[in-house]
């Protein structure tokens, strides 16, 4: 298996638009359809003013928004962190502040439980995948966006905390 990055997403969406992409259970993405979700979701982020240099939390499952997600940030130059989804607020915040992320989206059934954690941080959006919580955007409307091509500038810079750290 050919592991597809940030950087051939654009190529594999031109010669092989239809070709199935992603599978997640039931849900799969072709090449274009994952393309154009991740433009889309560029220009949702930079709608709500996340911009080159972000540090992007992702505390989600592994699903396919995941790597929607990650294209959209190597398109926008941002850096992903990769958030544990067991970690609780008082965890999450310490990640948050030590990190100086400024983004935050995640998948949790009740997102405003993690509101403690923003406490104090400079956080400019918050984004939930699945459930409406005050406070958070919802992804759905991230997807809404026209679809504005943008061109990848590589996969986005990976940070992650261990148990250790």
């Amino acid at each position: 298996m050919t592991m597809v990055t940030a950087e051939t997403l654009e190529h594999w969406a031109r010669e092989k638009p239809d070709a199935v992409a992603i599978v997640e259970g039931e849900r799969s993405l072709t090449y274009a359809a994952w393309n154009e979700a991740a433009d889309r979701v560029a220009a949702g982020l930079d709608r709500n003013g996340v911009t080159r240099g972000d540090i992007v939390v992702l505390r989600t499952q592994i699903r396919l928004e995941w790597a929607i997600l990650a294209a959209a940030l190597g398109k926008l130059g941002c850096s992903l962190l990769a958030l544990n989804w067991r970690l609780t607020a008082a965890e999450t915040q310490y990640v948050l502040s030590n990190s100086g992320a400024t983004v935050f989206i995640c998948d949790d059934p009740d997102p405003a439980l993690l509101r403690p954690a923003f406490d104090g941080l400079k956080i400019k959006l918050a984004v939930s995948i699945d459930t409406p919580a005050e406070g958070f955007v919802a992804f759905q409307g991230l997807l809404d966006e026209p679809a504005v091509p943008r061109f990848s500038e590589g996969n986005p810079p990976l940070i992650i905390y261990t148990s250790g750290t």
